[in-house]
C-alpha cells in the first residue's frame, strides 16, 4: 500500500512490486493488497526492540518446507496473485527474481501457470527464487534477535510436535511468568481451548479428508461445522503423501539448494535452539 496512495511513493518492499499490490491486473481486473516491510522492517519496532521495550514472538518456518509447500500450493492458483498475467506477480519477491522467474515465458504468464508448464526441478527453482526475500529476512530477524530477552524465537516445528506446550510458553512469555510460577488455571484453559481450531496437526487432518470426502467430516474442536472456506483453504495445503519425498529428491540436485536453501535452515534451526527467552519460558 501507500502511504498517500496518490503521490507513487509506496511503502511496501521491494518497491517495484507495491504496484502490482496496488493496482489491478489488466487482464482480469483482480486486485490485491499484501503488506510487506522491508528487509530492516519498521524503524519503529527496530526502535523498540532495541530499547528493551515491547515483546515479539518470531515463528520461523524451515526454508525447505517453505519451498516445498509453496510450489505444491502455488501451482493450484489457490490465491488471487498467482493468477495476475499484466503484470505477472510473485508475491514481493525481489527484483532479480521476478525477472528471472518471469523471463522464462516473455512475461506473458502467471505464476501458477509457469510452474504448471515447467518441469519440477524448474518449477521448484522458480520456487526458490520467489521464497528467497522471504528466507533473507526471516534469517535476518533471527540472526538480529537471537539474544534479545523481550524476543521469542519459536519454529514452526515447534507447533507441530508440542502444540499446546508451546501455547503455554508464549502465554508465559507475555505474563512474564516462567516456570514453576503458576499460571491461572481457567484463563490458560480458555486460551487453549480458543486455539485448537488452529492446531496444524488437526488442520492436516482436516485438509487430507476434505480432498478425500469433500470436508464434511471437518469439525470444529467445538464440534460445529467448519466453514467451508476454512475447510477448502485446507485442502488446498494439503500435498500428496508421495509428492514431498519426491520433491525432496529433485530438490538435492538443485546448486541453489546446497548454496542457500540448505545452510539457511541450518542457521534459522541454530538461532532458535539458541534463543534464551524459550528455554527461560519452558518451550518444548
Amino acid at each position: 500500500m501507500h502511504v498517500k496512495p496518490r503521490d507513487g511513493k509506496p511503502e511496501i518492499y521491494p518497491y517495484f512490486q507495491a504496484f502490482t499490490r496496488l493496482f489491478a491486473d489488466t487482464e482480469t481486473g483482480e486486485m490485491a493488497a499484501h503488506f510487506a516491510k522491508p528487509l530492516l522492517g519498521d524503524s519503529q519496532l527496530q526502535d523498540l526492540l532495541a530499547s528493551g521495550a515491547g515483546r515479539i514472538v518470531h515463528i520461523t518456518r524451515n526454508p525447505t518446507q517453505l519451498v516445498m509447500s509453496g510450489y505444491v500450493y502455488h501451482r493450484k492458483a489457490a490465491e488471487v496473485w498467482t493468477t495476475f498475467r499484466d503484470p505477472p506477480d510473485c508475491l514481493n519477491c525481489d527484483h532479480e527474481a521476478w525477472s528471472q522467474i518471469f523471463r522464462r515465458c516473455r512475461f506473458r504468464c502467471s505464476y501458477a501457470e509457469l510452474l504448471q508448464n515447467l518441469s519440477v526441478p524448474e518449477g521448484l527453482e522458480a520456487e526458490i527464487l520467489r521464497s528467497r526475500l522471504d528466507v533473507a529476512k526471516m534469517l535476518w530477524h533471527a540472526r538480529r534477535w537471537q539474544q534479545l530477552e523481550h524476543v521469542m524465537q519459536l519454529s514452526m516445528a515447534d507447533f507441530q510436535i508440542h502444540y499446546n506446550r508451546t501455547l503455554e510458553c508464549i502465554a508465559r512469555f507475555f505474563l512474564q511468568k516462567p516456570p514453576p510460577e503458576a499460571l491461572e488455571p481457567g484463563s490458560l484453559q480458555k486460551f487453549l481451548d480458543h486455539a485448537q481450531l488452529f492446531d496444524p496437526v488437526r488442520s492436516r487432518r482436516c485438509g487430507v479428508r476434505a480432498r478425500r470426502k469433500g470436508g464434511q467430516t471437518c469439525r470444529t474442536p467445538g464440534g460445529g461445522r467448519m466453514h467451508e472456506v476454512r475447510i477448502q483453504d485446507l485442502a488446498n495445503h494439503v500435498a500428496d503423501p508421495e509428492a514431498k519425498p519426491n520433491l525432496l529428491v529433485h530438490l538435492n540436485d538443485l546448486e541453489s539448494f546446497h548454496s542457500f536453501l540448505g545452510p539457511a535452515g541450518e542457521e534459522l534451526l541454530e538461532a532458535t535452539r539458541k534463543s534464551p527467552t524459550a528455554r527461560k519460558y519452558g518451550c518444548p
